[in-house]
Formats: structure tokens, sequence, C-alpha cells
């Protein structure tokens, strides 16, 4: 079982393909885009609404409106997963609508709605594998499929209280689905074979509010700061698993567990257990930005941007209830793991210069760390050897009260890669229309541990993102 749980989460990691580790995953409007997203001290556009609806204010135009695509590739290196010196390679290709907005001004005041594409992605995959060489089995066949959406979309207001002071707000409905479906067919010497399903599928509501202030001391400097937290308000989960193989004969020996956001349910032949039911929410994390902007002389400019997240834990009930021959207490963590968030920091850079009166370029760079919690090496492997060996730790024989060490059912995969990554781009303005063509390459290390029960692997990653920005102003 330990072998064949290793290849098969190793060829279909559950957060593969839409990375929830990372509080930034893309960018917004076609300037920002270019300045890494060291927006916040700016924001005089539409796409001021994501980074700082107050910067609206200061749009040098009564309308603007702002629309960007992009096309994304990106590729994760599993170092040494299958075997030392056989690594597994994920790559993923998407082509979305990224951002569209726009905005009305008035006399003291700014109205925006925008609507944000922050993750749209899919893939269905079927592999057969005869005789591997690192497993005991004569062959693997897994079907996998698996889709992820993502979407943001909400008013912004901004207020002008004097000519060097403004205040705004955005607050921005999210939408939030992933499905997960995965079926693994083992077949053994003498013609054993085994058989497990897996589905996930998840759906959460939450907004965002984002307050924002802008301050300009000068002509030639810019102060901003906005303050953000994410508030889970519906949603709903649901996750099936079932078990069976060569000797299962009938209902009663197939092993079965069913959860959701209200209760969960495993059955194991004759025993029964209720588990902790899963959540369907997402961390609740609240976030500050920070940001200076210096504008020497009309053609260039360099702002700057610090940002702080929080961490997030949820708490659980620490225990789950069996029957099997009598009551069974099994007493597990007190916080879910899936959901478990620690405090980082980014910082990013940028800058701006008008090449000519109708051209501009723009560069920056960021950085993008991990707010997985960090494991070592070490503890990784004492964690692995306790779950493989002692799964369930006895504690008293009557009643029968135990503590678990390892979920029934896997959750998603845990990584931690620090990611940076630097961005390009120009602009050529004709009359009241702007386009934009940027560029951002994002790369970083890291630990992956795809398989508790096995050594934790070296994970490299590296992405391009290009974006395609048309901007109207009147």
């Amino acid at each position: 079982m330990k072998f064949k749980l290793l290849f098969f989460i190793i060829l279909f990691p559950i957060c593969i393909v839409s990375d929830d580790f990372h509080v930034i995953n893309g960018f917004w409007g076609d300037r920002a885009i270019g300045l890494a997203g060291s927006y916040t001290a700016l924001g005089d556009d539409a796409s001021g609404m994501v980074y700082n609806p107050a910067g609206m204010v200061y749009s040098q135009n009564k309308y603007n409106t702002i629309s960007t695509t992009n096309f994304r590739n990106f590729t994760k290196n599993y170092e040494n997963a299958i075997s030392p010196g056989q690594n597994y390679k994920f790559y993923s290709n998407s082509y979305v609508p990224n951002f569209m907005g726009s905005l009305v001004k008035f006399d003291s005041f700014v109205l925006g709605f925008s609507l944000l594409s922050k993750n749209e992605d899919s893939y269905s995959r079927k592999d057969d594998v005869n005789n591997p060489l690192y497993f005991n089995e004569d062959s693997l066949k897994i079907n996998t499929i698996n889709e992820k959406r993502n979407y943001s979309f909400g008013p912004s207001i901004a207020y002008k209280i004097n000519s060097n002071f403004s205040i705004g707000l955005t607050i921005y409905n999210n939408y939030n689905f992933s499905s997960f479906n995965k079926t693994l067919v083992e077949s053994y010497p003498g013609g054993f074979v085994k058989n497990e399903n897996l589905s996930d599928q998840k759906t959460t509501n939450s907004l965002t509010p984002k307050l924002g202030i802008q301050y300009m001391p000068n002509e030639k400097v810019s102060l901003g700061l906005t303050v953000s937290s994410l508030i889970n308000y519906g949603g709903r989960r649901q996750k099936t698993f079932s078990y069976m193989d060569s000797n299962t004969n009938n209902y009663n020996d197939i092993k079965l567990y069913s959860g959701s956001e209200t209760l969960s349910g495993w059955k194991n032949n004759q025993s029964i257990l209720f588990p902790e039911k899963i959540p369907y929410i997402l961390p609740e994390i609240k976030r500050i930005d920070i940001g200076i902007a210096w504008f020497p002389n009309s053609r260039f400019l360099v702002s700057t941007n610090l940002t702080y997240t929080s961490g997030f834990r949820f708490k659980s009930t620490g225990y789950e209830l069996g029957a099997n021959n009598g009551l069974e207490i099994y007493i597990t963590k007190n916080h879910n793991e899936e959901l478990e968030r620690i405090p980082i920091w980014n910082f990013a850079v940028g800058m701006e210069y008008f090449l000519f009166e109708n051209i501009s370029f723009r560069t920056g760079y960021f950085t993008n760390n991990s707010n997985s919690p960090s494991k070592k090496w070490k503890e990784i492997m004492i964690n692995g050897y306790l779950e493989l060996n002692y799964p369930n730790i006895a504690i008293l024989n009557s009643p029968n009260i135990q503590f678990r060490n390892k979920p029934i059912v896997p959750s998603e995969n845990w990584e931690h890669i620090n990611l940076h990554g630097f961005t390009a781009s120009i602009s050529y303005h004709i009359s009241d229309t702007a386009l934009s063509l940027s560029y951002v390459r994002e790369n970083g290390q890291g630990l992956s541990n795809l398989d508790e029960s096995n050594l934790p692997q070296k994970l490299k990653y590296y992405s391009n993102y290009f974006y395609f920005s048309a901007s109207v102003s009147k």
C-alpha cells in the first residue's frame, strides 16, 4: 500500500494545478503588471480597484476601462520522486481573460466595477504503467480529472477628502470551485487486483473588503496603505473514497468514506467511524499593503510595495468516535492541517520610464513567499516514520482510546517553495488608448512531501506569463 500510494500521488498530486500556498497568483492591469504589483501608492486607473481604491480619484480622465488577458505556462519538477535519478515533471498551459475594470470620475468621488479571473485550470489524464521499476505491481492504470476556477467581482468607491488625501473601498465577492476525481487500478503477480476511487468537490463563497488610503505630501511623493481580509459566508464540500480488491466478496467488504461540511462517516468491514467533518472554507487571511512612489520628473517613476499576510489555523474537535464491538475514541490533532497558513512578508519594486512621448517601458522585481507551514527534513522523516508504523497509538483499552497519527483519507500534499520573479512591459499610447504587452517570469525551489511515509523531494518551480492589455480613457 505504501508504494502504491506514493506512485499514485506523485503522478497526480492534488494541489499541482493551482497553487494555494502563495498569496500572489497573478497581476492585474497594464501598469501594475509592469511594476511587479508595486501599485499601492499609485492606483490612478481602473486597476486601482485591486491594489488601492483610494488612488482612483487621481485618475487624469473621467472614464477609464482596462481589459487584460494572459497566457501562462508553468513547470514543477519533483527531483528523485520516483527513484534516485528519476524526476517527475508536470507542465501546464492556460489562456484566460485576466481582468476587466471600469471607473467613472465625478467631482469629489469615483465609482468603479471590476472582474478578476484569478485561476481557471482543468486537465484530464490517463496513465497505463506496465512493470513499474520502483513498485511491486505488474501494472498501474490511473485516470484523473481535475478542475479549478476562481473569480472575483465587485464595486469600488473612492472619495477625495482634499487635494492630497483620499480614501477608497472595494468589496469583492469571490467564487471558488474545485473538483478532483481519480481512479486507480493495480494488478499484482498472481492475478490480485486493487481498485480505489477518490472524489472531492468543493465550492466556497467569500467576501474580500479592501480599505485604502492615499496621501501625497508633495508632487514628487505618494504614500498608500490598504487593509483587506477574506470572509467566508457559504459553500459546500463533498468527498468520497472507496476501496475494494480481489478478496472483496460483497458490499460489506468494501471500504467506504463519505464526508461533507456537516457530517462524515467511514466503514471498514464491521467497523464504523465518524471522522471530523470536512470544511469548505478558505483560510481567512488578513493582508496589509504599504506603498511608496517617487516621481523625480514627468517621464520617470519608482514605486515600492511591502505586503504582510497573516497566518490562519482552523480548530477541530480533536477527537473522532467509532464502533467495533464497543465504543472507540480516537484523539486527533486539534487543527485542520489543510487550512493552516503562516504569516509572511513580500516585497516588490518597479520603475516606469517614457522612452518617447507615446512609448513607455516598465520593469520590476517581486517576491512570492510560501505561506504553508515550513518543515525541516528531520521533522518530515520522523512524522513519516510514525505515520507509517504507528498510525494509531493505544492510550486506554477500556474504553478503547487511541491517538490517530494519520488521517483516514489523504489531504492535499504539502509543499513549501519561496518564489521570486521579474516583470517587463512596453506600452504604446495612441490618443485615448494604450496597448501593453507584458512578460512575467517567476521561479524558486523548496521541499515537497508527496507521501509522508516516504522521503521528501526537492521541488523546483518556474513559470512564464504573457499579458496583453488594452486601456481606454476619456
